[in-house]
């Protein structure tokens, strides 16, 4: 019975650290959920804030290329009122044909010309460099068109990445409640919760192991330099008394943390008993299925010996009717014989 129940504990533990590592396992599933939602929800504002400027920039630059554009067209149709160069050459030629009439008039007309060609050519150069801007500007507005489509496909993958993201979190949240209903199912849990609350007193013991292991590194490494020392002061060839004096005073000290050590161990010792008993003291599935048994069996007991007990309670009360009967048909008898 013992060795059965021993290996129902070590079933009972190895169960339960597989479901803490699995609890374990799907919490630090959700942080890494959690904090892959919070770089994409970062991501996805800055994706948002990139497109808005983007497009506030993209804005901007329609806005300078329609203002571009407007001025174009209002070049141009100030080169269609300017005279063209056919029109010059034959002013030109009706001048030079009128020029011995007309010489003070012609000298006049040519130099009032002469600007119109100049300012034909300059018109004429500032509609090449405006046709050029208007290239550049095209250009700049194809690259922001690309960069557009290409914070268009982030975001898309940025989307993909978050489904996905959402669907693993959903799938862990999914395993974390087939646990729960696994555990509620098979009855266990106040036990689990028991073997929780056991499990961190435990590793905080161990914490706390730890610790003590740490301060006693300490202290022996303190006690080592103090042995360091005595050694030195008898290489040096001190004094007897003091020395004898300083050795007893160390000793006394050693006592004194020997002691407190060794109650400090005791007391860490019923602790740990303390809690394998309580763990001991819960029942597991073999012993509640034997008690369970063991207790059906004495309510089948209980039953037939009620069955039997009711039986002769029937019986005796048969029988004092019977008695009863009998003794008034023999005091009739009696009375009747006495008449006789």
């Amino acid at each position: 019975m013992v060795t059965c129940t021993e290996n129902s504990i070590e079933e009972e533990e190895h169960a339960f650290v597989q479901l803490q590592e699995e609890l374990k396992n799907a919490g630090s599933s959700i942080d890494t959920l959690n904090t892959n939602l919070e770089q994409l929800a970062l991501e996805m504002q800055e994706s948002e804030h990139k497109s808005n400027c983007n497009a506030k920039y993209s804005k901007l630059q329609a806005e300078e290329l329609a203002v571009k554009l407007r001025e174009i067209v209002l070049l141009k149709r100030q080169l269609d009122d300017m005279p063209s160069q056919e029109l010059i050459y034959e002013v030109e030629n009706t001048l030079k044909s009128d020029l011995s009439s007309r010489s003070v008039r012609l000298c006049f007309d040519l130099r009032s010309i002469i600007p119109l060609s100049l300012l034909a050519g300059a018109s004429l150069k500032m509609v090449t460099c405006t046709e050029n801007s208007i290239e550049e500007e095209e250009h700049a507005f194809v690259q922001l068109q690309e960069e557009l489509k290409n914070v268009g496909s982030s975001i898309d993958t940025l989307n993909t990445n978050l489904e996905q993201l959402n669907q693993r979190k959903a799938n862990c949240l999914n395993k974390m409640q087939h646990l729960q209903e696994r555990i509620s199912r098979e009855g266990t849990t106040d036990v689990v919760q028991r073997l929780l609350s056991l499990s961190q007193s435990l590793k905080a013991l161990e914490m706390q192991e730890s610790e003590h292991k740490s301060n006693c590194n300490a202290k022996y490494s303190k006690l080592q330099a103090e042995v360091n020392e005595l050694e030195n002061i008898i290489s040096c060839g001190n004094d007897d008394a003091n020395l004898s004096h300083g050795i007893n005073h160390s000793l006394y000290n050693s006592l004194e943390r020997l002691n407190s050590a060794k109650r400090e161990l005791a007391v860490k010792l019923r602790e740990i008993v303390l809690l394998k008993r309580q763990l001991d003291d819960v029942p597991l599935q073999e012993e509640l299925i034997q008690y369970e048994h063991r207790f059906s069996e004495l309510y089948v007991h209980i039953q037939e010996k009620l069955r039997q007990t009711r039986e002769l309670y029937a019986t005796f009360n048969a029988m004092l009717e019977i008695k009863d009967l009998m003794l008034k048909e023999t005091s009739l008898l009696n009375s009747i014989s006495s008449q006789v």
